[in-house]
């Protein structure tokens, strides 16, 4: 959503002129528009059009300055949307993030952090999105409160231990709203930052009036250097301690607007030698989980993950600790079957202290196994030998026909789906085939590598 010349006015009185709108504008102190379109409307009650400014500069600055001018109109009684909403929506416009300040390419950022400043540079960091806020909220007389503490934003990694010591990292907001303080979180409403570095501009309605609830998974308020006077600003009953916030997960934006429930809260798990987690949907909306499993020298061992839907809002997650080290298990997901792109769940960060020389990688593993609610009980080896007779057995609630290489599958009881298959030679691959319509719609399930 990027700033543009045009603004779109609505629930204007009936009868609003084009002389009444640029009076309006020359009390406010702030550019006139250019161009003035007014649309005919069978809507009594009210009048919408189109405002077009010289540039991009002028148009925020008008929508900050008049957004809140008040025009009488007796068949309007109130806003559809919180002031602060939209003051919100105002700072993200006219803001985009500065990344170079972030990653320390420049310094910037750390001179632009003022109100006035970032309403000039057009950039900056959490802290000017956060003094923006909170200068446009005491124009409008609304309560607000700046808040500084520690996140797990961009760059932060799971098993990381924050510490009183350390300086904080972000800035954020709460507004006192009918009767009660509720946070708005403008900079990662307004955008991420992909893994890349790069920061995409995209608003994300989840961080205003979030539930205090979720906010304390990735924000803790540290201010003042005063511990014990912060814990209000968690907004909750029962604030949680520093090493607490350390150590729970956190999970992202998706997990959260669904409500997932996740078998391990620790966001740091000890692995012998395998680890399974479960994530529950009550909703039954996640469709498609996947995996990946990356050593911390960023050696990439996905291929040691297998993530199965075991049945409408549950899947399991299994991992083989290759070696010795530490893990980051990222976990995606979305609530599209066949989405071309997942969303970022959690991640975790496993340990292990076993020298493990005998763990085998799994096969590789399709989303469509996941349609069909495979479990894969035979071989679990994702490499087999050439030339020879091997046992394929899934388990599958929902296919109707499967194949292993080109031999027909055979069903059993308790949807157990069998052939055995003679391996082609060395260099080769066992493709395993599945179906939930007779005669066509074969979708690949597993890939087994051959030597």
């Amino acid at each position: 959503m990027s700033p543009t010349k045009t603004l779109h006015y609505f629930n204007a009185p009936p009868g609003l002129t084009k002389e009444e709108i640029e009076e309006m504008f020359e009390k406010c102190g702030t550019e006139k528009p250019t161009k003035i379109k007014q649309f005919n409307t069978k809507n009594e009650r009210s009048s919408t059009g189109l405002l077009q400014f010289d540039s991009k500069g002028d148009a925020m600055e008008a929508l900050i300055s008049v957004n809140h001018y008040s025009l009488p109109n007796p068949n309007v009684k109130h806003l559809t949307s919180p002031p602060c909403m939209l003051i919100s929506c105002k700072v993200i416009l006219v803001c985009s993030y500065d990344m170079g300040a972030l990653t320390g390419r420049n310094r910037r950022g750390i001179h632009s952090v003022s109100a006035n400043s970032v309403l000039q540079l057009r950039t900056c960091v959490c802290e000017g999105y956060a003094n923006l806020f909170e200068e446009l909220c005491k124009h409008a007389d609304i309560k607000v409160k700046k808040i500084s503490g520690y996140s797990k934003g961009y760059g932060h990694k799971p098993g990381s231990q924050f510490s009183y010591s350390q300086q904080t990292d972000h800035a954020w907001n709460a507004v006192y709203i009918n009767g009660r303080w509720q946070f708005i979180e403008c900079t990662w409403g307004s955008g991420a930052t992909d893994n890349r570095g790069i920061y995409h501009q995209r608003f994300e309605d989840f961080f205003f009036f979030t539930d205090p609830r979720h906010f304390i998974t990735a924000h803790f308020p540290y201010m003042e250097g005063d511990a014990e006077g912060s814990k209000q600003w968690q907004l909750l009953e029962k604030p949680v301690a520093l090493e607490e916030f350390s150590n729970n997960i956190a999970p992202d934006i998706l997990a959260m607007k669904l409500g997932l429930r996740f078998s391990h809260n620790d966001t740091v798990i000890n692995v012998d030698k395998t680890v399974e987690i479960e994530i529950v949907d009550p909703n039954k909306r996640l469709c498609v989980v996947s995996s990946n499993l990356f050593h911390i020298s960023g050696q990439n061992y996905s291929d040691f993950t297998y993530t199965r839907r075991v049945k409408p809002g549950i899947f399991q997650t299994e991992v083989r600790i290759p070696l010795q080290g530490k893990f980051e298990l990222q976990i995606y997901g979305s609530t599209e079957t066949d989405s071309k792109s997942l969303d970022h769940v959690i991640t975790y960060m496993l340990t292990s202290r076993e020298l493990n020389s005998n763990v085998e990688p799994y096969p590789t593993i399709f989303p469509d196994s996941q349609r069909y609610f495979c479990e894969l009980i035979e071989p679990t080896k994702g490499v087999l030998p050439a030339n020879t007779n091997v046992k394929i057995k899934i388990r599958s609630p929902n296919m109707v026909q499967g194949l292993a290489g080109m031999k027909e599958m055979r069903q059993k009881s308790n949807n157990i789906w069998e052939a055995t298959v003679l391996t082609p030679g060395p260099g080769g691959s066992l493709d395993v085939f599945g179906s939930d319509h007779y005669g066509c719609d074969y979708r690949c399930l597993f890939i087994f590598q051959i030597r």
